[in-house]
């Protein structure tokens, strides 16, 4: 790599750490003379990926051709996935996940351990919106989500309040933290 050089000043500080770096100008050259990947080597290695924090096999979407995987607008509704499925455990995991984040936000943490994962807004907005798509779908009921949330009623309940008007609300909620900053004022 390289070697450190110290320099002295006159501030009584500590010196100053600079990193010298020596490239050989033969591999500088060799790095210049190789051709640049374009974009379709690069979505063919994405497509090879295990991607997400539930392992998603990306694979599994390659069946569709247009941006992000969408062909159309319907495809955004489809939940068979050949590799896949939308499990009980998916459920269970969503509710407990947005449930915690949402009593940790309203408790002024911006990010929380959870599951020994950190955990910010954006999990509990995932959590909550599948659990809201998944109903609309007819994935799950209303009833099958509301006893998922029971058990977390007594521990967190104006967190699990919170999560259910999202989850559960005829129109999708934009945004989590709009009726949560609500109930801070």
């Amino acid at each position: 790599m390289g070697t450190p050089a110290r320099r002295s000043n006159s501030t009584g500080l500590a010196p100053r750490v600079e990193l010298v770096v020596d490239v050989a100008p033969a591999r500088l050259a060799q790095e210049q003379a190789q051709p640049r990947r374009d974009q379709n080597e690069d979505r063919a290695e994405l497509e090879g990926a295990r991607v997400g924090r539930r392992g998603v096999d990306a694979r599994a979407l390659g069946h569709r051709a247009g941006p992000a995987g969408v062909e159309h607008a319907a495809d955004l509704l489809d939940f068979n996935i050949p590799t896949g499925e939308v499990t009980d455990a998916g459920l269970a995991t969503n509710v407990s996940v947005g449930v915690r984040y949402i009593a940790a936000w309203l408790a002024g943490t911006g990010a929380a351990a959870l599951d020994n994962l950190m955990e910010d807004a954006a999990t509990a907005e995932i959590s909550r919106s599948q659990v809201w798509q998944w109903v609309k779908t007819g994935t799950f009921s209303r009833d099958r989500v509301l006893a998922e949330l029971q058990p977390w009623r007594a521990q967190h309940p104006q967190a699990a309040q919170l999560f259910e008007q999202v989850a559960l609300a005829d129109e999708f909620v934009e945004f989590l933290t709009i009726p949560a900053y609500q109930r801070l004022a």
